[in-house]
């Protein structure tokens, strides 16, 4: 190589880092990086509990899992068999807090479909970031688009990846 192209090298090579230096804590410091330490997929435990009193509903826990996506889309699944695969938006609301949304598509009893579930998630994530609280409420609409009814529930979750 001639001394020109190794000074051309040089250069670039500098160049590139610099590139690099600068875009690091972007990415990785800061709110961002607090953001991003809820994206994955955790395994989830829902019990459901009554809205004006907070008292557990007897046998209703049953899992989920929710996976949590760089970009703050979300996808939620549930052993619930009324509901389909929700469908989602998180975002990161400071510190170890995060607000999610997600529909669902919610069927009858002989499969038909009845409306959409919409659920509201108030997430908090634990310190070293392995495990989740939330404290969600569902609004149930029929296809027209009327409130069928709500329901409350307290979720934990572990991360799996």
């Amino acid at each position: 190589m001639t001394r020109t192209g190794k000074a051309t090298a040089v250069v670039t090579l500098g160049i590139a880092l610099t590139f690099a230096a600068i875009q690091l804590p972007a990415q990785t410091g800061g709110e961002n990086a607090r953001a991003r330490r809820i994206e994955g997929t955790w395994l989830a435990q829902a019990t459901l509990r009554d809205c004006n009193t907070g008292a557990e509903i007897p046998n209703s826990t049953f899992p989920a899992l929710h996976t949590f996506l760089s970009g703050g889309a979300m996808l939620s699944n549930t052993a619930n068999s009324n509901l389909s695969t929700g469908h989602g938006v998180w975002t990161h609301a400071g510190g170890g807090s995060f607000k999610n949304t997600v529909r669902l598509f919610a069927f009858g009893p002989g499969g038909a479909l009845m409306g959409i579930a919409t659920v509201n998630r108030d997430i908090i994530l634990s310190p070293d970031s392995q495990s989740l609280t939330s404290d969600d409420v569902s609004e149930f609409r029929d296809l027209a688009g009327n409130l069928i009814g709500s329901r409350c529930a307290s979720v934990t979750g572990q991360r799996l990846d």
